[in-house]
Formats: structure tokens, C-alpha cells, sequence
């Protein structure tokens, strides 16, 4: 088997051998209070992240991991929660399981109810 090789792009972080590439996404969770954290939980659910034949991604989400972990008990879904960092190699998450670039929010969120104190972790995750 090729020794893997790490490679910086414009598109981030991704590893490469003879048998596939991983490329990193990252999407944000979007305003807390919101339907953005259940429709990652749910989708996380469903798929392994986009793994094709010779290419697969990673998705990362940025947000809070406690935001999103509550979330994920409220939803009563189970996930696994990989903290990672931007310079660490991108790897395919399988279902149930998400990548997360932790992002503190303000102040706790509420489903439903919009905390104006928590704009700017909004604005961050961008």
C-alpha cells in the first residue's frame, strides 16, 4: 500500500494514496436556535459522508460541540461528536458519527427561541 501523503489546498486539508482521496467540507450549523443543528444531526443519521469510488469527503461542521450535543439528546438521535482541527487529516465519518470544528457559543440555545446575544457565535461560524 502507497504511504499516504498530506496535501494543503485551497479546498483544505485532504489525504491522498493509490486507493482514494479525502477531501474536508466544512458547513456551519447556522443560527442555534434554528433548524441547522437538527437537519446535520438528522442527515448525519442517514449517510456516510459522501464517499464515492475514488474520492470520499469529510464534512465538518462548525459549531458548538455542547449546542449540538444537546441537540442530539433533545432529538434523542445518537452521534458521536470528532473534534478537529483545520490542520488535521480529513477522514469519512460513518453514520451517526460528525467531524466538528468547535466554535463557543454565548450563551445556551434554545430550539425555537432566538437569543440575540448569540449573533456574533453566528457571524464566527462563518
Amino acid at each position: 500500500m502507497k504511504t499516504p501523503v498530506f496535501i494543503r489546498s485551497i479546498r483544505g486539508y485532504f489525504i491522498s494514496n493509490a486507493n482514494t482521496t479525502v477531501y474536508r467540507i466544512a458547513v456551519t450549523a447556522g443560527e442555534p436556535a434554528g433548524i441547522g443543528p437538527d437537519l446535520i444531526l438528522a442527515i448525519a443519521q442517514q449517510i456516510q459522508w459522501f464517499e464515492a469510488q475514488s474520492v470520499s469527503y469529510e464534512l465538518v461542521v462548525i459549531a458548538d460541540a455542547e449546542m449540538m450535543a444537546q441537540r442530539a439528546d433533545q432529538l434523542d438521535l445518537p452521534i458521536h461528536i470528532n473534534r478537529v482541527q483545520l490542520d488535521d487529516a480529513a477522514q469519512v465519518n460513518p453514520a451517526g458519527q460528525i467531524s466538528l470544528l468547535h466554535c463557543p457559543i454565548a450563551e445556551t440555545a434554545v430550539a425555537g427561541q432566538l437569543n440575540s446575544a448569540n449573533a456574533e457565535y453566528v457571524l464566527e461560524t462563518l
